[in-house]
């Protein structure tokens, strides 16, 4: 899952109509990822540690 950034969405459409079975694991792993990015990025902005309020509705927007 090194490469998912990098591959853009064209490649991993077809990567998903290949194989189904993997297609939703694809899609749970990157979806995983870019809760983990937004995490990250709010913990880099958050000093005093209240992450866990911030993360909540940012993450619930992207499910």
């Amino acid at each position: 899952m090194q490469g998912l950034d990098v591959v853009g969405p064209v490649i991993l459409e077809q990567e998903l109509v290949k194989d189904r079975n993997r297609r939703v694991y694809i899609i749970k792993q990157y979806k995983q990822r870019e809760k983990k990015l937004i995490h990250v990025s709010i913990c880099h902005m958050r000093e005093n540690g209240s992450v866990e309020c911030d993360v909540m509705p940012v993450a619930s927007a992207i499910m």
